[in-house]
């Protein structure tokens, strides 16, 4: 018969989260779910959409302006005689513009196209990092069960140890009814647990539009989750995607205000036609030209505000590069203290309350101890067990925030 100190062993065993370095093949890792998450993403098809718009817009804005055919028909009826006296003329005016406007124009257009492009990039990477938290979720989800399951294993033997001592007369009846009560605890915190891996398992695979999960084995390793250290960090934030959104826009703001400033530049219109005298039976030829007169709007307005939109937009980029490290120290700062957190707990708590239960459950089979000293103590290394999981967890939801802080090509993961 197996006994209490094997099942505490196995538990204490089972409940250490074990790297996964060879994944079976019916197993997902987080690349996979990256995968299956870009080819099915709505908010992704919508920006891939934009783009396409805007490229589109692009081209349009390389066209020149289409030439202009005009008909007048004069000296048609009333005192005259039906046409033997009219003036038909065909005329074509086509518009040369002058000043860069259309080099303005397309710039202008190009600017805000990748402008477009960037925010794909941004929102791959937003996207990667939302899978990879969820991911994350559902990997512990997985550890919560075994934790929650191991807990029920020594909660079954203890629930059993008490119910030896109790009928052989070593025990109060008391051990008894704590024991059941402490092993309905167990078995309710492995069906919740259950219910959290389901739930989070759920979470993610709707983000490739699969609302009632996946079946596949999660693949993960369950170990520590290290950031470089804060001076390399902080060279990359030039590079984050809200400083490189920002200063796509004063791009596309100082594009624009070159084509308002191109506006200035005079056009030409030059036309020229054939007209057709019925009176005299005669063909002649028209040829004009049109320049308009900068008199009443020189746009100055326009002008003087696309400057003011340049500088807004250059005081939101240092608005935002100056965010983007607060939160980048704020981050790598909670990182640094839940790492410390995790590790102070794995290696100097950790080993202290699992001897410390070995050594009550002997106390206690020998009558020397009560039970709920006992259940206090297993409670508490399930507590342990439990902080230390959680803050790995968080410790690895950091470093995702971090890499989508700063646009790293891609999340960190390990598969």
């Amino acid at each position: 018969m197996r006994t209490l100190s094997f099942w505490i062993a196995a538990a204490i065993a089972a409940a250490i989260p074990v790297s996964t370095h060879a994944a079976p093949t019916d197993s997902l890792t987080l690349s996979d779910a990256i995968a299956r998450v870009e080819q099915s993403s709505a908010g992704l098809r919508a920006l891939r959409l934009r783009e396409e718009a805007a490229r589109h817009s692009v081209n349009q804005a390389r066209r020149r302006i289409n030439p202009v055919l005009t008909f007048d028909a004069e000296n048609i009826g009333g005192d005259y005689n039906a046409f033997d006296q009219s003036e038909l003329t065909l005329g074509f005016t086509q518009t040369i513009e002058l000043g860069g406007k259309r080099g303005a124009r397309s710039t202008a257009s190009q600017a805000v196209a990748e402008a477009a492009a960037l925010r794909i990039a941004t929102g791959g990477i937003a996207l990667r990092a939302e899978t990879a938290r969820r991911f994350n979720q559902a990997a512990f989800s997985e550890n919560e069960l075994e934790l929650a399951r191991a807990n029920l294993r020594i909660s079954e033997e203890l629930t059993n140890a008490a119910k030896r001592r109790v009928e052989s007369g070593a025990a109060l009846l008391a051990d008894r009814h704590l024991s059941l009560v402490a092993h309905a605890d167990a078995e309710l915190a492995v069906r919740v647990a259950d219910q959290h891996r389901e739930g989070s398992r759920r979470a993610l695979s709707a983000l490739w539009g699969d609302a009632d999960g996946f079946d596949e084995r999660i693949a993960f390793r369950f170990t520590p989750a290290p950031v470089p250290p804060l001076d390399s960090l902080l060279a990359r934030i030039p590079e984050s995607p809200a400083v490189r959104t920002a200063s796509a826009d004063v791009a596309t703001e100082r594009a624009a205000a070159g084509a308002t400033q191109s506006l200035r530049g005079l056009d030409i219109d030059i036309s020229g036609g054939v007209r057709r005298v019925e009176a005299d039976d005669a063909t002649t030829f028209l040829v004009g030209v049109a320049v308009p007169l900068p008199i009443w709007d020189r746009r100055q307005g326009s002008i003087a505000a696309s400057q003011v939109r340049i500088s807004a937009s250059e005081a939101v980029v240092d608005s935002v590069r100056i965010a983007t490290e607060a939160a980048l120290r704020n981050l790598v700062a909670e990182h640094a203290r839940v790492d410390y957190e995790r590790n102070f707990i794995a290696t100097r708590m950790l080993p202290e309350q699992s001897q410390a239960l070995a050594t009550l459950r002997d106390a206690y089979l020998l009558g020397r101890a009560s039970y709920s000293d006992l259940l206090e103590v297993q409670r508490d290394l399930l507590h342990l067990r439990m902080r230390e999981a959680a803050m790995q967890r968080e410790a690895r939801d950091i470093a995702i925030a971090i890499d989508e802080l700063l646009g790293m090509e891609e999340i960190r993961h390990e598969d």
